[in-house]
């Protein structure tokens, strides 16, 4: 493989991971969400899109449960999403470096 293959597949990489991190992190950010009938409260994690839900359910008698759902295709839109906004700011920057390499 040449070695321009090895470096852009590196970035590839490198970005993608960046991505998968940052929305992972932003599991941190919880918002409460719109909830139907039989739920006292849906909340979500994630950012911009919610991948964990967490609802709390108002059945009758004294326990609430709390189930949790996970979506892992909302997480890999975020991941793609992350990565776009890591990647571009990169890709700009090896280009000006590219372009200012020519004259």
């Amino acid at each position: 493989m040449g070695e321009k293959i090895k470096k852009g597949l590196t970035y590839i990489g490198a970005v993608i991971g960046w991505g998968g991190l940052v929305s992972l992190i932003s599991g941190l950010y919880e918002r409460d969400l719109p909830h139907g009938l039989g739920v006292t409260s849906l909340t979500g994690y994630g950012f911009p899109l919610s991948w964990l839900k967490k609802s709390t359910g108002a059945i009758i008698g004294p326990s609430k449960p709390t189930i949790y759902g996970f979506y892992p295709e909302i997480l890999v839109i975020d991941v793609a999403f992350w990565s776009l906004i890591i990647g571009v700011p990169i890709l700009l920057y090896e280009l000006y470096k590219w372009y200012k390499s020519r004259k």
